[in-house]
């Protein structure tokens, strides 16, 4: 056959053009301009300088060379030191610039400089000069001091921090301040010359090594050494090397000796391009560990860039909690090439202080009832110290006290054992008591806390302390089942005319509470009496519940009784009689209690008061009873009124009469009455009424927020209005017509919660859906809009209000993002939500409050990853915050659905996934609805099962989206195996991801994704996978099925496949595909096909369900290797598809080798052969073989 390699070559070029990068890299770039050749920098220039010694010593001074390499003299004009924060002149550093006063062509001249303070500073100098034409030039060098430098380190005392020196001309001067911590004979200089501020070289000299030149190549490394002499001897060396570019190029130099000591919390670094370009891609960084952080200096911060000879800061801030010091890191760029700047910063803390509080939110411990409920103390613990409270332990003491444990507190909990506090931090814990017995007086028992803390030298110190509780216990008695008049008169006065009668009704409750769990038993409710008084009875109102014998009373429950005198016509004397209650708390325990009250029946005339009680307003349910009580929904404009009539219907006038407004329940207020009241009191004429009318609710109630939780929402109000009055030398007594109402402000019931949470480079984003139901009739006006809200707001903070639209929907969903500047994982934040529906008054507006941020959860170390996706995932966002080295065998997440997983690009490693359960396998056993982006995931996954296998996910239902992720994987399983899927079934996106696999299965089995159903997208891939496989294999995924929407684009992948005997279906890429498109993909094949038949260096069943695959801009190259002829069509092998239907491709080049071996001799074929011609099929132009 003929060559076809150089036409090839071509092509491949032709196609890679369009996806061909045209942005420089590594050492290549333009040609420069001709006036980009010719320009130069300033041909007057300062030295580079180290830092020098700080010194309060005006002999210690140091000199700074200023060269002029031009052929025209220049004039000094100025020098000046400036302090970088004000901007004003500055007193750390003095000059003496005399000498330089002109500065011949050709020539040099040295400023001296001498620092005036012992401390570590930095101060720019600016120097001004003067050409023959009167141009002015001004030269700029950061002047370093550090107070870490100085004699009495001994020996030659020499910083040369100056690593790298950019000049586009090749002339480079360099002056090292050196301060001699030792006496010697001699000092030899390898380059350049020492100069010293005295004669010979004596213990506390102050020198300046000058190094200077001028490099003919592209680069040079200059070495600058000292080495001091005695007795002909070397005593001591002092070196570092300098490398000297010819070029252009940016170099950043920083503070040093910088210090933290407290009371001081941080310094600030000063960062200075001593290059002749801007240094681009600027960032500051700490070590996770170092105890230290990067905030924002205070003027002045250090952006992405920093032009040259300017200078910017960069603030650091201790977070640790001992002394120590920290490298402090200045990641930057130099063009392309990556850089980094690194002084060091030490730190000390404030002195360990170590102390508690016990606050106590709620204490019942006193008058606990035997047999009662479980009594509790809330109490909360505070870390008042500056340390870190460790191996903590929280106990009773003395032990043994009957009754009483200590647990975790319901919210924010002390864990009992081996927990950590931190400093300023609490948390709650509760004591319980459940007494057996009860006892006179009170105990008391010390509740402690025994801990450890680390002070700021590491030491490590004991911290005991204790709050004292007290508590009792007792029995419940008599006095807890208490008689009480609800309604009608303690006197009941009656006419003995045979027709007049009078009741009043009586209630009997438990005073106990209902948590309790103590009932009054064997309740025989009956009359006391001197002697039988005719027409005297007594009744249960509800003889169903409450019989007058052997009934039961629950706690905060009650039985009422109604007492009636009369008719009779018997003449009573007014006499005391009683209702008696016998029953018992306590099984053979017996207890009484008792009411009193007065009858009497007479001929004479009397007063007799009727109480009428009207309603009016908006309409409600209910009959006003206790058990169903006028109900609504108020808004400002619907409310009821209840009216009372007060109406004397007996024989003689009411003396004295007052009704009593004082005991209105909250919610209720006085609209009007005429009726007297308070301190007043009047005659109510026989027949005369008055009236008192009440507003329900109170109007004032709708000046305040209708919230939530309000306090009165659906509370029962029990209104009654008592009355008196005088007749025959005595006062009597009566109550109003007793009514129930129940209203709610709530026009429907709001609930929120966080359906996603996510983040950008700056904000965490949280969807919170608030949904709607139990509507109000009057209230379904839409849209009904749900607006998110700070008391008080946050810069940087928004939230999004949404709209409910109309009866088709039931919620919506509010996006609240916060800035990662003011929150961290895991930090609350209380935000209010008001609810209005459309056309309703501002005034019921229903205000809700929802706390977001506990859905953003961070990882550290392996603990918390496999804490962290225990119970429910939906809505939250799961972030890395560390490089993880797993240990053990990984337990598959069960299931990670409707979350967000961000590995924030760190890495996790060694993860060992074997699985024997019969389950889904890999980091996640089942994934729904879940994105995952920025990971970096290593390890190997083996199971026996039969289910999906990947190191990622095993199954993945719903929707999952991939990001931006880097996989290492080994991954072996029966079947459906991907090295980073399993299976799929719904929808899935993978994007920007590089991936190295190694799988072995016996069918699905693919180097990324193993069997999809589903609209899946391959986009933006690089995949070197290993493959081993029988039955539907392919370098990047083994079956697509059922779905028609599958898309590949932009993909690298290089596969070695090897094919068990009999196997079928299989690709390069894919295994067999329907309804694929492809486009941009270079496939690298190694093929070890054996007998296998349908295979193809890209597709191996290319449409095979009769579904159009699409193929465009494709290439392969590579082996397949076969021990069937492929000269026989019915066995399918060739370089780009084996398939069954038609297909469109263009823009293709196969320049694939078919090695086929017949046993004893190999033939190759260059593909594809005759009968499996690509050019058969519809539309495929373009196709070159090779």
């Amino acid at each position: 056959m003929r060559n076809h390699k150089l036409k090839a070559l071509s092509l491949v070029l032709l196609l890679l053009s369009g996806c061909s990068n045209t942005g420089n890299s590594g050492g290549t770039g333009a040609v420069p301009t001709a006036e980009e050749a010719v320009t130069l920098e300033n041909p007057v220039r300062l030295d580079q300088l180290g830092v020098l010694p700080a010194s309060n010593s005006s002999a210690a001074s140091y000199l700074l060379q200023l060269t002029n390499y031009s052929k025209e003299k220049y004039t000094l004009d100025s020098v000046r030191v400036i302090d970088l924060d004000t901007g004003k002149d500055s007193k750390l550093v003095s000059v003496a610039s005399q000498a330089c006063s002109t500065v011949s062509a050709n020539g040099s001249c040295s400023i001296q400089l001498t620092p005036h303070t012992s401390h570590s500073a930095d101060v720019k100098l600016e120097v001004n000069l003067k050409d023959k034409l009167g141009a002015n030039t001004k030269l700029v060098q950061l002047i370093r001091v550090s107070g870490e430098l100085s004699s009495n380190n001994g020996g030659i005392v020499m910083l040369n921090d100056v690593d790298r020196i950019v000049t586009e001309d090749g002339n480079y001067s360099l002056s090292i301040p050196v301060v001699l911590g030792e006496s010697y004979d001699d000092i030899k200089a390898s380059n350049g010359s020492l100069i010293c501020n005295t004669d010979g070289y004596q213990k506390g000299s102050s020198c300046t090594y000058q190094v200077s030149g001028k490099v003919s190549g592209t680069s040079a490394v200059v070495s600058t050494r000292l080495e001091g002499i005695k007795a002909g001897k070397t005593a001591t060396v002092q070196e570092a090397n300098t490398k000297v570019e010819v070029a252009k190029g940016a170099h950043l130099l920083l503070s040093h000796g910088a210090k933290i000591n407290h009371p001081e919390s941080s310094t600030e670094i000063t960062v200075f391009n001593s290059g002749n370009i801007q240094a681009t891609s600027i960032a500051a960084s700490v070590e996770a560990n170092s105890g230290l952080e990067i905030t924002a200096a205070a003027a002045n911060n250090c952006e992405a860039t920093l032009v040259a000879n300017d200078t910017c800061k960069v603030k650091v801030k201790i977070k640790g909690s001992n002394n120590g010091q920290a490298p402090v890191k200045i990641a930057y760029k130099d063009g392309t090439t990556d850089n980094t700047a690194q002084t060091n910063v030490r730190y000390k803390v404030a002195a360990a202080t170590a102390g508690v509080t016990f606050t106590e939110s709620s204490n019942n411990l006193a008058n606990a009832i035997i047999g009662g409920k479980t009594r509790e103390a809330t109490i909360t613990i505070k870390n008042t110290g500056n340390r870190t409270l460790e191996g903590i332990s929280y106990y009773l003491a003395p032990a043994g006290s009957s009754g009483l444990t200590v647990v975790k507190g319901a919210e924010n909990g002390c864990n009992l054992a081996g927990a950590t506090l931190a400093a300023n931090e609490s948390c709650t814990l509760i004591v319980k008591y459940a007494p057996s017995a009860a006892f006179n007086g009170s105990k008391s028992i010390n509740l402690v806390i025994n801990a450890k803390y680390i002070d700021q030298n590491g030491q490590s110190h004991s911290l005991i302390s204790a709050q004292g509780l007290t508590y009792s216990a007792t029995k419940a008695t008599s006095g807890n089942l208490v008689w009480s008049l609800i309604s009608g008169n303690a006197n009941l006065s009656i006419l003995n005319n045979g027709s007049n009668s009078e009741s009043a009704t009586w209630e009997l409750r438990n005073t106990l509470a209902a948590d309790e769990n103590l009932a009054a038993q064997a309740v025989n409710v009956s009359l006391v009496t001197p002697f039988a008084i005719n027409g005297l009875a007594v009744a249960p109102v509800n003889a169903t519940t409450c019989p007058l014998t052997n009934s039961s009373i629950a706690g905060n429950s009650f039985c009422q009784y109604k007492v009636t005198y009369g008719p009779t016509r018997d003449e009573q004397a007014q006499i005391d009689v009683g209702l008696k209650a016998a029953y018992n708390f306590y099984s053979g325990v017996a207890e009484s209690s008792s009411a009193k009250f007065k009858v009497a029946s007479s001929a004479a005339l009397q007063p007799k008061i009727e109480v009428g009680v009207a309603i009016s307003g908006t309409q409600v349910t209910g009959d006003g009873s206790q058990t169903t009580p006028w109900s609504f929904t108020a808004y400002n404009d619907k409310t009821i009124n209840l009216t009372y009539t007060f109406t004397n219907n007996g024989s003689l006038k009411a003396e004295k009469f007052n009704i009593d407004l004082g005991n209105l329940p909250q919610g209720s207020a006085l609209k009007n009455t005429d009726c007297p009241n308070g301190a007043v009191a009047s005659e109510l004429e026989l027949g005369a009424k008055c009236t008192a009318t009440i507003d329900i609710p109170d109007p004032d109630l709708f000046a305040v927020p209708n919230l939530v939780n309000g306090n009165l929402n659906s509370v029962i109000l029990k209104l009654d209005l008592p009355y008196s009055y005088n007749y025959n030398n005595s006062v009597y007594r009566g109550q109003g017509d007793t009514k129930h109402v129940k209203f709610n402000r709530l026009w429907a019931n709001i609930v929120h919660t966080t359906q996603a949470t996510s983040s950008t480079e700056s904000t965490y984003v949280f969807e919170i859906q608030s949904t709607i139901s139990g509507l109000d009739n009057a209230a379904k006006n839409y849209p009904i809009t749900v607006t998110p809200s700070l008391k008080h707001p946050i810069t940087g903070a928004t939230l999004t209000p949404c709209t409910i639209a109309d009866t088709n929907e039931d919620s919506c969903i509010n996006t609240i993002s916060l800035p990662k500047n003011m929150f961290v994982p895991g930090a609350q934040l209380l935000v209010s939500f008001s609810t209005l529906a459309n056309g309703i008054n501002t005034q019921n507006a229903i205000i809700s409050d929802y706390s977001v941020g506990s859905t953003v959860v961070a990882m550290h170390n392996q603990t918390e990853l496999v804490n962290a996706f225990k119970g429910d995932t939906s809505g939250k966002l799961f972030i890395l915050e560390n490089d993880i080295a797993l240990t053990g065998n990984w337990t598959p997440v069960a299931v990670l659905k409707n979350a967000t997983f961000d590995g924030q690009s760190y890495k996790t490693t060694k993860l060992n996934v074997n699985n024997t359960s019969d389950s889904n396998t890999g980091f996640f056993g089942l994934t729904r609805d879940v994105i995952i982006k920025n990971l970096n995931l290593q390890g190997e996954a083996n199971t026996t099962n039969p289910h999906g296998t990947g190191l990622l996910v095993g199954r993945a239902d719903g929707k999952l989206t991939l990001l931006n992720s880097n996989f290492n994987s080994k991954v072996k399983a029966k079947r459906y195996l991907g090295g980073i899927i399993g299976t799929s079934y719904k929808y899935v996106n993978i994007e920007s991801v590089t991936v190295i696999s190694d799988v072995e299965a016996q069918d699905y089995t693919g180097g990324l994704t193993g069997y999809t159903e589903g609209m899946t997208i391959w986009k933006n891939i690089r995949i070197n996978s290993k493959v081993n496989g029988k039955e539907r294999a392919g370098g990047i995924s083994g079956s697509l099925y059922k779905s028609e929407s599958y898309i590949a684009e932009n993909i690298i992948v290089d596969a070695e496949i090897t094919v068990e005997s009999g196997g079928s279906q299989i690709g390069g890429a894919f295994a067999a595909t329907r309804g694929m498109k492809m486009s941009n993909i270079d496939a690298t094949i190694n093929i070890t096909g054996g007998n296998a038949t349908r295979v193809g260096g890209l597709v191996g069943d290319l449409s095979w369900e009769a579904d159009e695959d699409k193929l465009s801009n494709v290439i392969v190259r590579g082996v397949i290797s076969t021990s069937v002829n492929p000269a026989e069509s019915a066995n399918r092998i060739s370089g780009i598809a084996s398939t069954v239907t038609k297909s469109e491709i263009n823009k293709a080049v196969d320049m694939t080798t078919i090695a086929y071996t017949n046993g004893t001799t190999t033939t190759n074929y260059v593909s594809p052969l005759t009968s499996v011609n690509l050019s058969n099929y519809v539309n495929s132009g373009n196709v070159f073989y090779a």
